[in-house]
């Protein structure tokens, strides 16, 4: 997608179904994919960015391009790595801190 397009109504309710279709999915994985300190190891982290790219693939507009899509893809890797390495309960698999987790809010529309 390019920057100077927008998005339609109908493509930003895609965005939010993926969005969430994306949450869900990884809170019913949780136990699979979000072990202890799954950021620490390539293998497990691995498998979270295979399991965040094949939900958005399924849910996203197709008016995303494959640049705009891996962008978007990493981002949200990042914001998870970003949340486990600080402890938050969800995406850590931690019992230390609850933390309230906004990702089902973040926005994934294009940069």
């Amino acid at each position: 997608m390019r920057k100077d397009k927008k998005l339609t109504k109908e493509e930003e309710q895609k965005v939010k179904l993926a969005a969430k279709n994306l949450f869900e999915k990884l809170t019913k994985e949780k136990e699979d994919l979000l072990v202890v300190d799954w950021y620490k190891d390539l293998n497990t982290t691995l498998r979270v960015k295979n399991a965040i790219a094949v939900s958005l693939d399924k849910d996203l507009p197709d008016s995303y391009d494959k640049t705009s899509f891996e962008n978007i893809i990493l981002m949200i890797l990042m914001h998870f790595i970003d949340m486990a390495v600080n402890s938050y309960r969800w995406i850590s698999n931690k019992n230390t801190q609850d933390k309230h987790i906004s990702f089902k809010n973040s926005c994934v529309y294009p940069g």
